[in-house]
């Protein structure tokens, strides 16, 4: 996309974050367009037949509004499923994490990394100052 002209990477930047927002998370199951709107995004090209559907058919407001609560409460099972699926995920990555832990026993006279927070400055870490 960004081969022929590299300055221009800002006009394109719509196009990956639209993308991003309508693509599924693995971690949650979802895409943030459907977890935001309750529904899933629907391209111009998908719009066809439920447009002709549309003016096939004529609606009544009452079965509209019906339908309106209905998708409501869906979306709202889905946001406490999604709570669900969140936390299972977090503790599976706590757990890969967990893995790669070591265990460290420090023994009377080992030299160890002493932070003072209170002699740290803004911007400056200080760990490699003198005492």
């Amino acid at each position: 996309m960004l081969e022929d002209n590299k300055k221009n990477w800002d006009s394109k930047l719509k196009y990956a974050l639209w993308a991003d927002r309508v693509t599924i998370k693995k971690s949650t199951g979802n895409s943030p367009f459907k977890l935001v709107y309750g529904a899933e995004a629907v391209f111009p090209i998908q719009l066809t037949l439920p447009v002709e559907k549309l003016l096939q058919t004529e609606q009544n407001e009452e079965e509209e509004m019906a339908k309106r609560i209905t998708n409501l409460v869906e979306v709202h099972q889905i946001r406490e499923q999604l709570v669900e699926k969140v936390a299972a995920h977090q503790k599976k990555v706590k757990e890969a994490f967990d893995k790669k832990e070591k265990i460290y026993i420090f023994q009377v006279g080992d030299l160890v990394l002493m932070w003072d927070a209170l002699k740290e400055k803004k911007g400056n870490h200080g760990k490699f100052d003198a005492f």
